[in-house]
């Protein structure tokens, strides 16, 4: 009986791998059996990985930016005012030393938790690493592009006025139980 590959695709996914970790050399092995035995994928599922997806389509906020590169110019500044190298830096931080270069480029955008441990291995807070950064963005509702594709945003129609009900006042003062 021929089954499509798309099911066992599905059923060998990386996320599956990373279960089999420890035995990846069998995984691998009945993976290359299914393709021999079963065949390509079909048409359709050819068809879906090839179509362009319509989350592409979306502008989404280039990098570096202004912001980015205004922080990694900082992080620069305070990295070489502590005599470390990148390499140091990023021992210290436990992070690679490509990401330290790509922040002080403005290549990426780092977590709060991250720029924390940055700012620990290099003996300054946050609010020292952040002083002078001016550089803003505006929302994606004022003109401004989204921060990921998946991004939720208001659309610029303004928000219904609600009418007040007077009399939902008297209506609660009625429940009112007084104990005594």
């Amino acid at each position: 009986m021929r089954h499509s590959l798309e099911f066992f695709s599905l059923l060998f996914s990386p996320v599956l791998c990373v279960l089999y970790d420890s035995n990846l050399k069998a995984l691998c092995r009945i993976r290359r059996w299914l393709k021999k035995h079963i065949g390509r994928p079909s048409a359709d599922m050819r068809a879906k990985e090839s179509a362009p997806s319509q989350l592409s389509a979306t502008p989404v906020v280039k990098l570096p930016n202004a912001v980015t590169q205004a922080l990694g110019a900082k992080l620069r500044s305070y990295r070489e005012l502590a005599q470390k190298s990148q390499e140091q830096l990023a021992h210290d931080a436990e992070v690679e030393r490509s990401r330290i270069s790509k922040l002080e480029n403005g290549h990426i955008n780092p977590s709060l938790l991250t720029l924390a441990t940055l700012c620990h291995c290099l003996g300054i807070t946050l609010a020292e690493l952040f002083d002078g950064v001016t550089a803003t963005l505006p929302p994606a509702s004022q003109g401004g592009e989204l921060r990921r594709r998946n991004q939720a945003h208001a659309e610029k129609i303004p928000a219904p006025s609600k009418a007040v009900d007077t009399d939902h006042r008297a209506k609660r003062s009625k429940n009112v139980f007084t104990i005594s």
